[in-house]
């Protein structure tokens, strides 16, 4: 994943934030929904877990917030869901980067999102 362009992952960026359009349209459909604040955003990634701290990719993330929910609370239901969803906090959005997900992990990161809107 270290190799995806930062075209590839512009595309897979869009990908993710539709998926998750999907639910906030769902949400809509059963009960007032929480509106989701979901954004594709320039982003450097940093591979390495931080072993390489100069190194910076250039590519896109999706940023989420969701109003009334701070992000770290979203950051920690994130992180606590099954399976559990990593994602950094950054410039005060939930970032997820294509570069650390499966195409098929687009579902359950929106399912996840569905599951913390529904507990609202």
């Amino acid at each position: 994943m270290l190799t995806m362009s930062s075209e590839e992952t512009r595309k897979r960026a869009d990908s993710l934030a539709r998926e998750i359009e999907k639910i906030q349209k769902i949400q809509e459909g059963t009960k007032p929904a929480a509106p989701l604040d979901i954004s594709v955003l320039q982003s450097c990634s940093r591979p390495g877990g931080g072993s390489f701290p100069d190194l910076l990719l250039p590519g896109f993330c999706v940023g989420l917030r969701i109003p009334g929910m701070s992000v770290s609370e979203l950051e920690q239901k994130m992180r606590k869901a099954t399976p559990a969803v990593i994602g950094r906090i950054e410039d005060g959005r939930y970032i997820m980067d294509p570069r650390t997900l499966e195409t098929s992990q687009e579902k359950i990161i929106a399912k996840t999102i569905e599951e913390i809107l529904r507990s609202l």
